[in-house]
């Protein structure tokens, strides 16, 4: 189903909605100069870049739960003992 509203929402800001008709041309030329870049070069570095994108993603968001666990475990003990830094 094609979307045939062109104008943005109206709880945006000013610099969205001047950016907003533009977006899906700035995507597809985005897309098209990786796809270009990627067609350029040999496949076994095409599927190693994806395959390091694809494991950093995941691997970064357990850092950050790990972090954010980690924070809210030394809060609950400083909490505990009405400690405030």
């Amino acid at each position: 189903m094609a979307e045939n509203n062109y104008e943005a929402p109206a709880g945006w800001s000013a610099w969205e909605k001047r950016y907003y008709p533009a977006y899906v041309s700035d995507v597809s030329a985005a897309v098209g100069a990786l796809q270009l870049l990627l067609m350029g070069t040999r496949p076994s570095v095409a599927i190693a870049a994806a395959a390091l994108l694809f494991a950093g993603v995941p691997v970064s968001a357990v850092a950050a739960v790990h972090h954010l666990a980690q924070l809210a475990a030394e809060s609950a003990v400083l909490l505990q003992h009405h400690v405030v830094p």
